[in-house]
């Protein structure tokens, strides 16, 4: 998923995890982390609720994502893996960066 389109950051944070196949809560987005070189979100970070401020994140690729919309749908709760997180830079910092190279990035 490229970043081309700034919005896709907005329409994941704060966003619920459940899964397809027996409708569990996994989390909630709180953080997404992008590949700047390739200008493409890699990751979502996700939280126990809304709240949750402190702890760490479970992070899931988004290709376990199967679906998107008012909730982000993945297929099973195994989605959990190590991300190597100091690859990636997170949102606020890609979107400084690719600011940079292009003033009309929000």
């Amino acid at each position: 998923m490229t970043i081309d389109n700034i919005r896709l950051r907005n329409e994941f944070i704060n966003t619920e995890v459940i899964t397809r196949s027996s409708g569990k809560k996994l989390g909630v987005v709180k953080e997404v982390l992008v590949d700047v070189d390739q200008r493409e979100i890699v990751a979502l970070g996700l939280r126990d609720n809304f709240l949750s401020l402190t702890g760490m994140p479970q992070y899931l690729y988004l290709n376990s994502i199967v679906q998107t919309g008012d909730v982000v749908l993945v297929e099973n709760d195994d989605v959990f893996e190590l991300v190597e997180v100091d690859l990636y830079s997170p949102w606020s910092i890609a979107k400084w960066l690719l600011k940079r190279e292009n003033p009309w990035v929000g």
